[in-house]
């Protein structure tokens, strides 16, 4: 019988000069099974795998952040997290495995902290509700049509007043790194590009030069580029021979669709069949298909090729997932992959982010059939 023990856990900040703040995340998680324990800030993770539950992660914190603590059991796959906005100082968490996300802490600057935890509180209810509306006036059994169209509507309230929720929290911590990991995090995902552009300009300088900021000003800009019309960005991949291929080369046929995928993403995968079918009736019409892979393990790509046989061109980005081309597309269209395009002998985007549903019509109306 697997046991959760009770453990201490200290996370030691010490801050100085901006930029240049070490940290030191140390601790223990006791239990009988190997695990994998992992913390991830801004843009970094780091991880750990032990027996003993005893770890420690060091380095520089560019600014106050939201750090995920994560233990995960590598025998059940079972996964706990904790998320701590720290600033300085000292954080002690003593809780069991199983009550990681709902335990109590102890922050020696404890201000951000105490602001996320109340916003985390309010908003969490407004997610039950919504949750509890569905549940009990749709997913019943005996739903009527009725029932369906009023869930609808006290759902989409629901919604709305979270937006409200999230734009106020967003206003009151304007001139701190909360408000900008809240814009970063939430705002941006139900902003118009006009309003995410006005509230980006309401933070002060030193804010904007957060990376939360950046990363928010790297979206507006993408997004701009992501439209029907613009060119497909120029960069370089590389083809199963491992030679350099430059995007500007792949658009030679009368429309060609891009299928933005990797090996690890199971939706991507079962659509490969469609694919297929769709790569054998249209390729004489004028379709071509052009894969583009974001997987980190380049031999895990080849090996999938080599076992499925895709029948069109495939190229992979040497920088994976953390390459310019996910960038571009998951940042200038807030969707995950498969992502799908369609894009014409120019190079120039014709549909952006397809459904499956939806790609065979556009590929028909695309060819003129």
């Amino acid at each position: 019988m697997i046991k959760f023990c009770v453990t201490s856990l200290y996370i030691l900040c010490t801050l100085n000069l901006f930029g240049q703040e070490p940290f030191k995340v140390s601790g223990k998680i006791e239990a009988d099974f190997l695990q994998k324990i992992q913390i991830s800030y801004l843009d970094k993770t780091d991880s750990i795998i032990c027996k003993d539950g005893v770890f420690s992660f060091e380095g520089k914190l560019e600014h106050p952040a939201l750090f995920t603590l994560s233990a995960t059991n590598l025998v059940s796959k079972a996964a706990v997290s904790r998320e701590i906005f720290i600033e300085k100082g000292v954080v002690e968490l003593n809780t069991t495995f199983s009550k990681l996300r709902v335990a109590s802490l102890h922050v020696e600057f404890n201000n951000s902290q105490t602001i996320l935890n109340n916003y985390y509180d309010r908003f969490f209810r407004l997610v039950d509700i919504y949750r509890f509306t569905m549940d009990s006036l749709v997913k019943r059994p005996n739903a009527t049509d009725e029932d369906k169209r009023i869930a609808k509507k006290l759902a989409q309230k629901i919604y709305s007043f979270e937006e409200v929720y999230e734009k106020d929290f967003i206003f009151q911590n304007i001139n701190n790194y909360l408000g900008a990991y809240s814009f970063y995090r939430y705002g941006v995902n139900f902003m118009e590009a006009n309003e995410i552009d006005s509230v980006y300009n309401l933070f002060p300088e030193k804010i904007k030069n957060s990376f939360y900021l950046r990363t928010v000003k790297e979206k507006m800009e993408f997004s701009m580029l992501l439209k029907e019309g613009k060119k497909f960005p120029e960069t370089f991949l590389r083809d199963i021979r491992n030679n350099n291929v430059a995007t500007a080369s792949m658009f030679t046929s009368k429309i060609i669709l891009v299928d933005l995928w990797a090996t690890w993403c199971l939706p991507c995968i079962k659509t490969h069949q469609l694919l297929k079918e769709l790569y054998k009736k249209y390729n004489k019409s004028g379709l071509e298909i052009v894969g583009i892979s974001i997987d980190d393990n380049r031999e895990s790509w080849l090996k999938y090729l080599e076992k499925e046989s895709l029948p069109w061109k495939n190229y992979i980005d040497p920088e994976g997932a953390k390459g310019y081309i996910n960038k571009f597309f998951s940042l200038g269209a807030d969707n995950g992959i498969p992502f799908f395009i369609l894009v014409n002998a120019n190079g120039e985007f014709y549909k952006i982010d397809l459904d499956s549903d939806d790609i065979e019509s556009n590929i028909k109306t695309a060819l003129g059939l």
